[in-house]
């Protein structure tokens, strides 16, 4: 039961970690109206990839349901969360955007 929990635990994590990207990604050769769907489609991407990642660290017992503390597995919440963060970048400035302000 456990080794199914945690996965989709880290994933939920990551989702929501997704839902607040604050940084402005901007795109002046495309349209605004295109924006919205190339920022979901990043970032669903980016949970899927995130989410694959940890549950093959786990099933290697490298992740934090390995029996790590509460404090080690918060850590490895916040490195998911930093991993997916990038994974996200990387997609939209593959899409030719940048940051606001960049």
């Amino acid at each position: 039961m456990r080794s199914i929990t945690l996965p989709v635990l880290m994933i939920c994590l990551l989702a929501v970690a997704g839902c607040s990207e604050r940084i402005q990604w901007t795109n002046p050769n495309l349209p605004k109206a295109q924006w919205s769907g190339d920022r979901s489609a990043c970032a669903r991407a980016a949970d899927d990839r995130a989410g694959r990642d940890v549950t093959l660290k786990e099933d290697s017992g490298t992740a934090s349901g390995s029996g790590l503390s509460g404090l080690a597995s918060l850590g490895a919440t916040e490195d998911a969360k930093r991993y997916r963060r990038r994974l996200y970048a990387s997609c939209m400035r593959s899409r030719g955007y940048k940051k606001k302000g960049s």
